[in-house]
């Protein structure tokens, strides 16, 4: 697809639209809380699957169309930075 497509939203989500948020925060603090320590946890593997998730709840759109939309929606300057920024900190805790 080219970089100047536009996929406009057919209706909003409403509350619909945060559960990927609610995957992300279910299977970081049960997995947390199963094994006792947040540190030992990847937060890597939430993200993922909470990102695939997301992409998979899209409905409408190919699946083409769905990764496109997801990548465009991740590469907003701001979140790119609080990635970043999570990174960072993700490492620094490991020091």
């Amino acid at each position: 697809m080219s970089a100047d497509t536009n996929i406009p939203p057919k209706q909003k989500g409403g509350w619909w639209s945060l559960s990927p948020l609610a995957v992300f925060l279910c299977l970081y603090l049960i997995t947390s809380l199963l094994v006792n320590d947040f540190y030992k946890v990847p937060i890597t593997v939430a993200f993922l699957l909470s990102s695939c998730y997301a992409i998979a709840m899209t409905r409408g759109l190919k699946l083409e169309q769905r990764i496109y939309q997801f990548s465009v929606g991740a590469g907003n300057k701001n979140i790119l930075l609080m990635i970043c920024c999570l990174l960072y900190t993700s490492d620094a805790a490991d020091d």
